[in-house]
């Protein structure tokens, strides 16, 4: 009898089949290190990779601009200056504009922060904000996790302010890709992705950037190590940008972990204390699904400023309220999405021209813009399309969009960006903004456009195998090994590794239902699995059948 996939599906793809015999003699364990070559790294570089230090973080003054925005900053100090730090509202944003506030307040500058409205102001520096700042007479303006693309918005705050006879000066970090016709003309612009830009390391979010100034301004204050302080709060924000976890993101994301393990700050305690129960490890998983989303909700439901509020206190009582604030906002944000969510299935599988639809363009009136982007997301991972969902208000539709691996969502609104009335992201996520008159013709045209782009194996969910796997590869050593390589995330994606010809000796379902239990026969020896969430597929295994 042939073997069958034990897959629900999914199709199956090998990253690589090649074992290299060579790596796996020589290395302290062959299945581990030919996985990690596969993905890239050389054999000398495994062991650093799997026992990451602090010690191998880069000079922060190999950053561009570095150097003029310390000595600018100093100056503030000296000065005793009014200081703005200007943020983004999402998980990044906030955490950036925490650890600067934080560090800031020790070296006893007067600060203040600014967080946009994600409805009524949007992503960057908004026309409000520049009469803000230029009405608060600030001597200098510190952007985090946005800012590289603000051109005219960094030019008028320089020529309001020379009209009041104020001279603001502005630093801008940031993280996102550079539009050089866009990047502005600040004092100083602290970004690895800027076109002549040699740091070694493109990959930091928001708040990582941020991280590095305060890096460089305690190697310039005799305080080498006071960004170890801020690593709990920097790590969550890498996590929740789902930037790659290698380089310096998986330094500074491991030793974060290690903090908010050990000595987390009052407002990551306090969120642990009413998100997660007594005891839980902490780990990428559980920053991605239980901590980002509740700190995100701030800004998706309403205020960020309690997030940055949160992170920053002193005060025990006022974190836990700011907590359970965040809490409560991240139930009521779970509410309004999964509502929203069956408005759109219900649209979709009540109209029957979605059905030979390869890309989903849904849209309703007045639908939430702070969760359109994760109903987008659950709208793929149920029917593997790309996906844009549309909020329509007065004569305007506002959407974000998610995509499916091979098909550049960007490139597909660049098409079609004539019906556009502004678009932006990359290839796998974006956002659009588009009058209530285009929004069949765009659904039909992109359609069009996918169709000879877009084939039935990349509408089929996708399972990547590192490696096949020997049965005595399927051991504790095995399973230690597994764990330095921790902490997973985008980059450094858990290892899935396949056996083929298993042979299923016993099963039960458990969970009240939910979940199969197995017991396969491998190599002679006995091993036990669960299959969560696959409770149903009990009545189509038999005991004997031989599987992968």
């Amino acid at each position: 009898m042939e073997n069958y996939y034990l897959g629900n599906g999914r199709r199956w793809k090998y990253i690589n089949e090649i074992y290299n015999k060579e790596i796996a003699d020589k290395s302290i364990h062959g299945l581990i290190d030919n996985l990690l070559v596969q993905r890239g790294f050389c054999v000398s570089e495994i062991q650093s990779f799997l026992n990451p230090s602090l010690d191998n973080l880069h000079d922060p003054f190999l950053l561009d601009g570095m150097e003029d925005a310390v000595n600018r900053i100093l100056l503030a100090i000296k000065k005793n200056e009014k200081v703005l730090v200007y943020g983004d509202y999402d998980a990044d944003g906030v955490s950036a504009t925490s650890i600067l506030i934080k560090f800031f307040r020790t070296m006893g500058i007067k600060i203040d922060f600014y967080i946009p409205d994600r409805v009524d102001e949007g992503y960057g520096i908004s026309d409000v904000a520049v009469e803000f700042i230029c009405n608060n007479e600030y001597d200098l303006v510190i952007t985090v996790d946005c800012g590289i693309s603000a051109r005219y918005e960094v030019s008028d705050i320089v020529e309001k302010s020379a009209i009041k006879g104020k001279a603001i000066d502005i630093i801008i970090t940031d993280h996102h890709q550079c539009n050089e016709e866009l990047i502005p003309d600040a004092l100083a612009i602290i970004n690895p992705h800027l076109p002549e830009s040699k740091y070694p390391f493109k990959n930091l979010c928001g708040a990582g950037v941020a991280l590095k100034l305060i890096q460089a301004l305690g190697i310039r204050t005799g305080n080498p190590r006071a960004y170890e302080d801020y690593l709990d709060i920097v790590a969550i924000a890498t996590i929740a940008d789902i930037v790659d976890l290698n380089g310096e993101n998986r330094i500074i994301t491991k030793f974060g972990i290690e903090k908010i393990h050990n000595n987390p700050c009052i407002g990551i305690k306090a969120l642990l204390d009413v998100a997660l129960a007594n005891g839980t490890q902490i780990d990428t998983y559980r920053i991605s699904f239980v901590i980002a989303p509740r700190i995100n909700a701030a800004g998706r439901m309403g205020d960020a400023s309690i997030a940055v509020k949160l992170f920053t206190t002193d005060d025990e009582l006022e974190a836990n309220e700011y907590a359970i604030y965040l809490n409560s906002s991240n139930i009521k944000r779970q509410e309004i999405q999964d509502e929203i969510f069956k408005e759109a299935v219900s649209i979709i599988e009540n109209n029957t021209g979605y059905e030979k639809d390869k890309v989903i363009v849904v849209y309703h009136e007045n639908w939430h813009h702070g969760v359109i982007g994760i109903v987008a997301s659950k709208l793929v991972d149920r029917y593997h399309k790309p996906s844009f969902v549309l909020s329509v208000e007065a004569d305007k539709a506002v959407g974000s969009a998610r995509s499916v691996e091979g098909f550049n969502l960007f490139k597909a609104m660049e098409v079609q960006s004539d019906k556009l009335i502004k678009y932006g992201g990359h290839e796998q996520a974006g956002g659009l903004t588009i009058s209530v008159l285009n929004l069949e013709m765009f659904r039909k045209q992109i359609n069009q456009y996918a169709s000879s782009l877009i084939t039935e194996e990349m509408l089929i969910p996708e399972t990547a195998i590192d490696i096949e796997v020997a049965g005595n590869d399927i051991d504790l050593k095995t399973a230690r090994r597994i764990a330095l390589m921790e902490p997973f995330g985008s980059g450094n994606n858990r290892p899935v590794f396949c056996y083929k010809g298993a042979i299923i000796r016993a099963k039960k379902i458990i969970g009240n239902g939910k979940h199969l239990k197995l017991t396969f026969e491998i190599e002679g020896k006995n091993i036990e699995g669960v299959y969560f969430g696959k409770g149903y597929l009990d009545m189509g295994i038999s005991l004997m059948d031989r599987v992968d």
